[in-house]
């Protein structure tokens, strides 16, 4: 994750540059996630309680986190900036290889536990594809993540009820309520696109597909 490499690059810049003197640092990244968002994290996010303009919860919270406190351990101006990728800077050419080879042998455990089940749909995960009107509709939660910060579940569903027009469709949801995965509920909606909230789990229900 380009997030995380930037933590890491601030935690170990001070061990590899000993002995040079700079008063800057600037961060090459292809990732626009990152370079549009340190300013984010730094002021405003913190002050949302980690949530979005719209109310979403902020993603990779702990990791955003790590990465302010290394900017004001270093006390130092640094700045970061967005390079193309796969394009013909070096250095992002030997990151981006330097990427691939530690992907092959991670030795270090995720940075946040995702319980996944198999969906039974073709359809692939499109977020916004489900229209969010504050029906009450039978889902099936395919991947659910406890958000740490926010004290929310971020869950990706597919829609179950038949009669509804977004039948078999997979898209993002937050909840507070609590859903076993791979296990099917009548739940209730948010009526605010853009900020997907199942407000109430009515009931579990069985929906075992059809033989």
């Amino acid at each position: 994750m380009e997030l995380k490499a930037c933590v890491l690059a601030l935690e170990n810049c001070l061990e590899v540059m000993t002995g040079f003197a700079f008063d800057s640092i600037e961060i090459r990244s292809d990732s626009r996630y990152v370079t549009d968002n340190v300013s984010n994290a730094k002021f405003v996010w913190p002050k949302a309680k980690w949530h979005s303009k719209d109310g979403k919860p902020i993603l990779n919270v702990e990791i955003w986190k790590d990465l302010c406190r290394e900017i004001q351990r270093l006390g130092v101006r640094i700045e970061f900036q967005w390079v193309k990728g796969h394009a013909k800077d070096e250095h992002n050419k030997a990151v981006d290889k330097a990427a691939k080879t530690s992907a092959k042998s991670a030795l270090k455990d995720p940075l946040s536990f995702v319980i996944v089940r198999r969906k039974r749909t073709k359809q692939k995960t499109k977020i916004g594809s489900v229209g969010i009107v504050g029906q009450c509709v039978g889902i099936r939660i395919v991947t659910s993540e406890y958000l740490r910060t926010q004290k929310v579940v971020k869950y990706r569903y597919e829609v179950i009820s038949e009669d509804s027009i977004d039948f078999e469709k997979i898209d993002i949801a937050y909840s507070e309520h609590f859903m076993r995965d791979a296990h099917s509920y009548l739940v209730q909606f948010n009526d605010v696109p853009g900020n997907t909230r199942i407000l109430d789990v009515i009931e579990e229900i069985d929906a075992k597909p059809k033989i």
